[in-house]
């Protein structure tokens, strides 16, 4: 492609100027959408200084200098793209005030190609914009692939972002960072990539120490204290910063206390990789349950905190030494593995006040038995006494960790007796001692997540009290079929397909073609064989088996997977009333036994098993719910022999639906306003030659249209649809991480569904009821109010609350992107923290329009310390129309609306207003209407909707 051959040089300065600002919005709307987030331990990015420096007098690692006054170019590097490649890459360097960064260069010249050459969107943030512009000493880049989805998927590593930088005149030390994704002051236009599936992948990152003046020394700067280099291996000997060793007499300050404590993936269920519960007290568990799968060990991961539970005085303290030694069956996955004192900072980054401050960090393996790993962390806020006092008394490190699968028993994490508190002089003080030699114990059960299968039903009509019992229609005029459901919630070592045995009794299979009924890996690039039984006319037609195996290209083994979710669903209806039992057999030896047809049952293949083979993965560690007589011949007898294993049962109520309310709603029209008007008939004020009319008044008959204005009686039945949903409720008393909901669908009969997942453990009650509610100031509430009691977070390790609206409820101007929500009255705002923090507290985290099953509806999700009375509410002066273009409604038409244009056209997220997006008035929301909002915000056109023209369509020609 060249523009130059077209003779838009000039132009083409304008487009590169929108492309820039139009990216500018699509990192902080990407990161709004936050589809899912993601650290990918591979992906990483680093900071060089590529010419302009001398060797320095002393070198450290991570350390470089550079004459006085000198100019050097700073360099941000791609080391390795995440393993799905990317379609955006952002980077953020916060070079503070020592050093000057020229801003005169191009945007276009500091991003380098192949990445982000022609054909890629461009941004550069930086002070001086207008448009929020970051602090002074830090700048954003970022390059999106391509204009239009789908985007082009990169794998790029190599040179991304070139800096012309200047030393300072005077010698000086200065700390350049390159921030990740949410960190300030980058905020959510940080460091990170975005792959092919819209999941943020934060990279690794790390800092720079640059010495202004040629050989000069650092100051007292964190982490490199000069005995940083000699050996990786400074564990018992004095520790390497100016700081006391921790062996000597310690000083016993009584009631400082250091504990142990463990959080898992937030949201994880309790059959879920990354669940962790904890029993003992809430700050100081004794006792944990983390779950994991063979062979997928790394999938649970969690964390592992170091807690100061009381500071040893009332001023605080300077700085702390924790030791902790981790059993063999326990893996430590540490942060910047290649660094120690990076890695230092980002475990013991959760101490909000480190930062200018002194950390190392140590890993040995250490004597013990059974064989143990041995963590030392040593951090203080400042490089050597006197140390500015700290008061913190949360988190001070946290260590990733995962069960390893060495055996299924309990293993330890414990924190040695060498743990303690600096105070501000620099002397030690002991925490307090549980069992000699620890200062802390936490036993972790290491739990085997089971090969699991369960049943589940869903379709027009179908409602669910709970997981095993489903109400379904039963028309016999106008028979409407549903789904059965076979899914996958947990899995084994990878799988090469899956054998599936289901008993219909009562109910009517409606056979389509195996393909379809199998919903496992629906991407055509596999040989796919698929089979069921019985054959279509065979008996007993009431017992379904499925057999499901993919290949590459036909060829063996089988391709080994590792989806969860579901595998099948088979089309059925009621054919009477009653209820009627669906049951999943279980297959309980390899080759035979526990099934209905040749004693198969359900079971998932090995990946390398040829496709005739009878291998399947030990069926027996399948759990199942035990055996249940099943109808097996669907003579309506159960008998002896009809007795089969179950991983599943779901039990179907047919019933008629409820006979139409007649209209005898319409309360017997006594419309006794047919004698009024014969009232009328005595007083004659014309005199008697004018009573003969009143026959013609007999009118009032017509009149007697009030029995059609009997009518409004069916304007009555409005009351009968009851608007006010019934009211709904939850209670539960659930461990750390765990939830409470009131239910997954909403619809609406039950419009507003309500669930609240724990960072703590505790007691958590849910009620859906009338809005209570005053409403708020420029405001009306609708819908329901959901009230929630349950224990506090706190901002950094928040409640999150989801809530599901039916599409019935929410009015026709709201959207997901411009719902508002309320807690307590009060505006809950959209998060700009942290991800998965309340900031502010509380924020709304997430967004999204539903599709599928429940196109339409709208999912919000919240993240907040506390519990409260929560609303959901309509502006009550619509806001004025924005014009034609401004799809976000700042008032201003820029690339940002482009942008929200090209998410609703890849069904990524809906436009605020989409009323006036369509902006050449073909009547669909396309990229074509993104473009001319580009050329209006590049003033190459004047008016929407206009015919295509200029120079973005004889690009477009290139």
């Amino acid at each position: 492609m060249s523009f130059q051959r077209q003779g838009e040089t000039g132009r083409l300065a304008v487009l590169a100027a929108v492309l820039v600002a139009f990216v500018a919005g699509a990192f902080i709307i990407v990161n709004e959408l936050n589809v899912t987030s993601a650290v990918e331990p591979d992906a990483e990015m680093v900071l060089v200084v590529k010419d302009g420096f001398e060797t320095c007098a002393t070198t450290a690692p991570g350390e470089v200098c550079v004459p006085l006054n000198g100019d050097f170019t700073l360099s941000v590097d791609i080391i390795d793209a995440p393993d799905a490649g990317f379609t955006t890459v952002n980077s953020w360097v916060n070079y503070f005030e020592n050093v000057t960064y020229n801003l005169g260069t191009p945007v276009l010249e500091e991003m380098q190609p192949p990445l982000c050459g022609l054909g890629a969107i461009l941004l550069r943030i930086d002070p001086t914009q207008t448009n929020n512009p970051p602090p002074a000493g830090n700048v954003g880049h970022g390059c999106v692939t391509g204009f239009f989805p789908p985007l082009p998927v990169s794998n790029y590593t190599g040179n991304f972002v070139d800096l012309s930088m200047t030393c300072s005149a005077t010698g000086s030390s200065q700390i350049i960072e390159l921030l990740p994704n949410g960190v300030p002051p980058a905020g959510s236009s940080g460091s990170l990539f975005v792959d092919p599936n819209n999941i943020q992948i934060i990279p690794k990152v790390d800092t720079l120490h640059v010495n202004c003046g040629a050989g000069g020394a650092l100051p007292a700067t964190p982490t490199n204290t000069p005995t940083a280099t000699p050996t990786p291996t400074a564990t018992e000997t004095a520790t390497p910063t100016t700081t006391p060793t921790i062996t000597p007499t310690f000083t016993p300050l009584p009631g400082a206390i250091m504990s142990l404590s463990a959080t898992g993936e937030p949201g994880a269920l309790e059959d879920e990789p990354g669940y962790v519960s904890c029993t003992g007290d809430e700050d100081k568990p004794t006792q944990c349950r983390a779950n994991f799968w063979p062979g997928q060990e790394k999938l649970g991961e969690f964390t592992l905190f170091v807690n100061a539970n009381t500071i040893p005085t009332p001023d605080g303290y300077g700085g702390f030494q924790s030791e902790v030694l981790l059993d063999e069956k326990l893996t430590y996955n540490p942060r910047n593995p290649d660094d120690d004192a990076a890695g230092c900072v980002e475990e013991v980054d959760i101490w909000p006040d480190l930062f200018n401050a002194s950390c190392e960090r140590s890993i040995t393996p250490a004597p013990a038995t059974p064989p143990a790993l041995q963590v030392q962390h040593q951090a203080s806020r400042a490089a050597e006494p006197p140390f500015p006092n700290s008061d913190h008394d949360g988190s001070l490190v946290e260590l990733d960790v995962y069960c390893n699968g060495l055996t299924n028993n309990d293993t330890f994490a414990r924190l040695t007796e060498t743990s303690a508190f600096f105070l501000a002089d620099g002397t030690p003080v002991e925490v307090g001692l549980v069992d000699d030699p620890y200062a802390d114990v936490l036993e972790i059960d290491c739990a085997l997540i089971k090969q699991k299968m369960s049943l589940s039903a869903e379709g027009t009509g179908i409602v669910c009290d709970s997981d095993d019992k489903c109400t379904a229609p039963f028309n016999a005029d106008d028979p409407s079929t549903f789904t059965i459901a076979v899914n996958a919630d947990a899995i084994p070592d990878g799988y090469g397909g899956f054998q599936l045995e289901t008993y219909l009794a009562g109910l009517v299979y409606e056979p389509r073609p195996c393909v379809d009924d199998i919903i496992w890996r629906p991407d055509s690039g596999t040989a796919f064989n698929c089979d069921r039984f019985p054959k279509s006319g065979s008996n007993p037609s009431n017992v379904i088996r499925l057999d499901a195996r993919a290949t590459e290209n036909g060829l063996l083994p089988l391709l080994s997977d590792l989806s969860v979710g579901r595998l099948a669903e088979m089309n059925v209806r009621c054919q009477e009333e009653g209820q009627f039992a669906i049951g999943l057999t279980k297959r309980t030896a390899n080759n035979q036994q526990g099934g209905i047809l040749n004693e198969t049952g359900s079971a998932f293949f090995k990946p390398d098993q040829a496709l005739e083979s009878n291998l399947f993965y030990t069926p027996g560690s399948m759990p199942d719910i035990g055996a249940r007589t099943l109808d097996e011949d669907g003579d309506t007898v159960k008998d002896e022999d009809d007795n089969f294993v179950l991983l599943d049962l779901l039990r179907i109520n047919c019933e008629a639906p409820p006979p139409a309310p007649t209209a005898t709603i319409t309360p017997t029209v006594t419309l006794t306003p047919a004698e009024s008007p014969t009232a009328t008939n005595t007083p004659c004020p014309g005199g008697p030659s004018a009573c003969p009319t009143p026959t013609p008044t007999n009118t009032p008959t017509v009149t007697d249209t009030p029995t059609q204005t009997s009518t409004p009686t069916e304007t009555n039945t409005p009351t009968i649809t009851p608007t006010p949903a019934p009211p709904d409720g939850a209670q539960g008393t659930v461990p750390p991480g765990g939830k409470v909901t009131t239910g997954f669908d909403a619809t609406p009969d039950d419009p507003l569904e309500t669930s609240v997942t724990l960072p703590v453990g505790g007691k958590v009650t849910i009620t859906e009821k009338l809005i209570n509610q005053p409403d708020p100031p420029g405001y009306h509430l609708f819908g329901q109010q959901s009230n929630i009691s349950a224990p506090a977070g706190t901002s950094q390790f928040p409640l999150i609350v989801r809530f599901l609206l039916d599409e019935s409820i929410v009015p026709d101007d709201i959207t997901a992107a411009n719902l508002p929500v309320f807690k307590g009255g009060i505006l809950v705002p959209n998060c700009t923290g942290l991800s998965g923090t309340a900031s502010p507290d509380p924020c709304v985290s997430k967004r999204n329009l539903l599709t599928g099953t429940a196109e339409g509806d709208i999912e919000i999700t919240i993240h907040s310390s506390t519990a409260s009375a929560w609303n959901f509410g309509e502006p009550t002066t619509p806001a004025e129309k924005p014009d034609l273009g401004d799809v976000n409604g700042d008032t201003v038409i820029d690339p940002l609306d482009a942008l929200w244009v090209l998410f609703q056209a890849a069904n990524i997220a809906e436009v605020p207003f989409p009323n006036v997006a369509d902006v050449n008035g073909d009547g669909v929301i396309d990229p074509l209407d993104a473009a001319l909002i580009l050329q209006y915000a590049a003033g190459l056109i004047d008016t929407f909707p206009g015919a295509p023209s200029g120079i973005f369509w004889s690009w477009l020609a290139y």
